[in-house]
């Protein structure tokens, strides 16, 4: 599900949102956040369901932290930063396991074919994939290897070679 469908903004927000305040207005508060926390674990779930339980070990971990640091002496500063960025790191490096680890796979994989400035090609348009995104596509062609393109699709019209 996506935040742009039908069936998001027609059926699953206005849900969430009306039992939400339903359940605040009969003065239920801890009952109203739990439904918020459920609804937004079915929301996250009908993204990639492989996904799902990383998602809920990373929510667990968080959820630790957390208490670990309201529990800790306010007093121990060093060990409050030192769990406070242990729990950040943990999170950005599972972001940048799961969003990048293709990207430098396939990066490591195609720079160690043969490349000159003779025989690399550059396309104008950039890719609307994922990662790919933020980098020009490129396209590499030598004469006794096939074409390779880092996107699925190949995105240029007119190519010059660069001599």
């Amino acid at each position: 599900m996506i935040f742009t469908t039908y069936k998001f903004v027609l059926l699953f927000l206005p849900t969430v949102v009306v039992v939400y305040y339903v359940l605040n207005h009969f003065k239920w508060f801890s009952l109203s956040k739990f439904w918020l926390i459920i609804a937004s674990f079915f929301f996250y779930s009908q993204g990639t369901p492989d996904f799902f339980p990383f998602f809920m070990g990373s929510v667990f971990a968080n959820y630790m932290v957390g208490i670990t640091l309201s529990r800790m002496d306010p007093t121990h500063k060093v060990q409050r930063k030192i769990l406070c960025a242990l729990g950040i790191l943990g999170n950005v490096a599972l972001l940048g396991y799961y969003k990048y680890t293709d990207f430098f796979i396939e990066t490591l994989t195609r720079s160690s074919a043969p490349i000159s400035r003779s025989n690399t090609l550059s396309c104008r348009s950039v890719s609307r994939s994922s990662h790919s995104s933020l980098l020009p596509t490129l396209s590499i062609r030598t004469s006794s290897s096939p074409r390779i393109t880092t996107s699925s699709t190949t995105c240029c019209s007119s190519r010059s070679s660069l001599s």
